[in-house]
Order: C-alpha cells, then structure tokens, then sequence
C-alpha cells in the first residue's frame, strides 16, 4: 500500500516464496528483503507491507477441519 507504489517494489526475497510449517508456540525467521525503485511517485513517503499467515489445506482438493468449518484449497476450481 500505496497500489501507486506496487510497479517500484521488488521483492528479492521473501518468506512467503515457499511454503512453510510454524508450529504452535515455535518462532521462526521470515526473511524479506526488497528495493525500492528511486522512480517512486512523489507524495508516497511511507509503504505498508501485510501478510496473512493461513493454514494450508495439504494436496489440491484435500480439506482442511478446523473449529467446525471445512475450507479447500482455493486453487481448486469448486465443484473440481
């Protein structure tokens, strides 16, 4: 964020390239490290990066249980 920002941020690595198991209570090393192109539109003085951590549902199609609720992969076409 700024979406204006998002053609001059280049990640060169990130964490979130590959999947990964964190455990319950474990703690781990997330790498990220990326540049910023000096073309970046004036006016943007700040960018804001945010994750959301989910739970992998395993092979295509497998579902997931969790706290009463069912979710698939969301590469999975429905119905598929």
């Amino acid at each position: 964020v700024p979406w204006q920002a998002t053609e001059h941020f280049y990640k060169v690595e990130c964490f979130c390239f590959a999947k990964q198991k964190l455990e319950a209570g474990a703690s781990t090393e997330m790498p990220l490290r990326f540049s910023i192109s000096p073309d970046l539109p004036e006016g943007i003085n700040s960018l804001t990066l945010s994750y959301t951590f989910m739970k992998f549902a395993g092979p295509v199609g497998e579902p997931v249980h969790s706290a009463g609720t069912m979710a698939t992969n969301p590469s999975q076409p429905e119905g598929g």
